[in-house]
């Protein structure tokens, strides 16, 4: 699908407006993650955001958001489908295994060359990612989430940036793979 010139002046223009619905939206626990869906995005495509108490942790998008936000926490969930519980437990791993290191956000752990070369491949199998991962899904199913309605891929793709830093969400890295 391209994007014209025209349809990116209107997707930019109603980025505030769409942040603005998503901010004001019901945060909706786990188990009503079905029936709200349902009633905010009847398309079920879409942006959401993880919250954890008053703090805003991570932003994503999908074209099946029932599913993707259930993803996140499952039990049986793998380290590349369920990204934001993994993030969670590489950040422990690699805590626990280097307490010399001192970080006080999130940004300054990415600064680290050594964290952001520690590939998920490599560490996966190390019972203690197993057990933090477990942990991070077990974290990531207790906290709340607000959606969006965004059926255009090329705007959510443009929303979930601008909301991540809007609202300086710790664990979206957009780091490529």
């Amino acid at each position: 699908m391209s994007t014209s010139r025209l349809e990116l002046d209107e997707i930019l223009k109603n980025l505030h407006i769409r942040f603005e619905e998503l901010i004001s939206c019901k945060l909706i626990e786990r188990s009503e993650i079905s029936k709200s869906c349902g009633e905010i995005c009847a398309s079920n495509s879409g942006v959401y955001l993880f919250w954890n108490w008053s703090r805003p942790m991570y932003v994503g998008r999908s074209d099946n958001l029932i599913t993707r936000l259930q993803i996140h926490g499952r039990k049986g969930s793998s380290a590349n489908s369920a990204a934001f519980a993994c993030i969670l437990a590489k950040e422990k791993f690699f805590k626990r295994r280097h307490r010399e290191y001192q970080f006080s956000s999130m940004r300054d752990l990415w600064q680290n060359e050594e964290f952001r070369n520690l590939k998920i491949g490599t560490i996966k199998s190390e019972r203690d990612f197993q057990r933090f991962f477990v942990e991070a899904k077990q974290g990531v199913q207790k906290m709340r989430v607000q959606v969006v309605e965004i059926t255009n891929p090329c705007e959510q793709a443009i929303f979930e940036v601008y909301a991540h830093l809007r609202l300086c969400t710790p664990y979206n890295t957009f780091v490529n793979h």
